[in-house]
Parts: structure tokens; C-alpha cells; sequence
């Protein structure tokens, strides 16, 4: 399995812990912010090929906090995680994403798999 370095961004400290922890033990680099701005100081700090985002954030939504993810690293792939019905308005910004709650990690697993050879 190939190691990627993870952006993770969510809000609720539980999916967060929950995310990091299955990732980390898949092998993945992850680095963990809880909103938008955290976010973007981490991403000067290093170098990820994947940034996880969820949608539903105070602040900066995962939409806002991609585009501007982009700006600073358009080689970065994003995938935006979201319990709100709003999955084809996500696609339609050209941006992976996933439900939440996540029934299925193997889905997590593969989504992140696909960015990282894309």
C-alpha cells in the first residue's frame, strides 16, 4: 500500500480522532485541523498530496477551504466529505466526495487510492 499525506479537516473532534487513527494505521502521513484557517496554516507548513474536507464547517465551508487549498497548491486533490444532501453541487465544483457518515471505510480507503494515482 502506498503511504499519501493527508490533510484531514473536520469540526467534531470524534471524526476527526476516529479518520486519523484509521489512516494513520493504513500507513498514511495524516495531519489534522479542526476548521478552515488551522487548515491553511498547515498546508504552509508541509507538503500533502490529499486533503480530506469536511463540508459542514464553522467559518469556511469544505468548498471555500478547498478553492482556496488550490490556490495555494493546485497539485493538491481534495475530497470533501458531507452528511448534507448537497453531493452533486460538490461534483459539479469538480470535487471528490463522500457521505457521512462513512458506512463504509473501504470507500474511504479506495476514494483516497484514486486521488492519490490520479
Amino acid at each position: 500500500m502506498m503511504t499519501v499525506r493527508i490533510l484531514l479537516v473536520d469540526d467534531e473532534a470524534e471524526i476527526l480522532r476516529l479518520l486519523s487513527r484509521r489512516l494513520t494505521r493504513r500507513g498514511h502521513q495524516v495531519s489534522a485541523a479542526t476548521n478552515g484557517e488551522e487548515a491553511l496554516a498547515r498546508l504552509q507548513e508541509a507538503a500533502f498530496e490529499v486533503a480530506i474536507l469536511d463540508y459542514m464547517m464553522p467559518g469556511m465551508n469544505g468548498i471555500e477551504l478547498a478553492r482556496q487549498c488550490l490556490a495555494r497548491r493546485p497539485e493538491l486533490k481534495i475530497l470533501i466529505l458531507t452528511g448534507s444532501p448537497i453531493i452533486a453541487e460538490i461534483e459539479a465544483e469538480g470535487f471528490a466526495c463522500l457521505r457521512k457518515p462513512l458506512e463504509n471505510l473501504d470507500g474511504l480507503d479506495e476514494a483516497i487510492r484514486g486521488l492519490a494515482a490520479a
